[in-house]
């Protein structure tokens, strides 16, 4: 299997770090004694502590919304094939079902 790059090392020790202790009580040097990587890493990759636990989100995030993007296609097409509005139900269900 290959090594992780620093990136996405950086990124895993952030979001355990984060779990396990907050935000705010997790430091940039926590995080890179963590990731194994120098300080100057994570202002490279990601600029400051903020832009990283947005690197977080987007990294969850950008998948789970494509999912939903795909669902609520699909329940769009649905409708129109059948002739019909799509139904309020089917359009929650798209949207929340790839957060189960």
């Amino acid at each position: 299997m290959a090594e992780k790059n620093t990136k996405q090392c950086i990124l895993d020790a952030a979001e355990r770090l984060f779990a396990l202790h907050g935000y705010h009580h997790t430091s940039l040097r926590k995080i890179t004694g963590e990731a194994n990587v120098n300080l100057a890493a994570v202002n490279y990759h990601f600029g400051s502590k903020e832009a990283l636990l947005k690197a977080i989100f987007e990294y969850h995030l950008t998948p789970l919304n494509q999912t939903r993007q795909e669902n609520l296609k699909a329940v769009r097409e649905q409708a129109l094939q059948q002739g019909k509005i799509p139904q309020v139900a089917d359009i929650i269900r798209a949207f929340i079902e790839p957060t189960l």
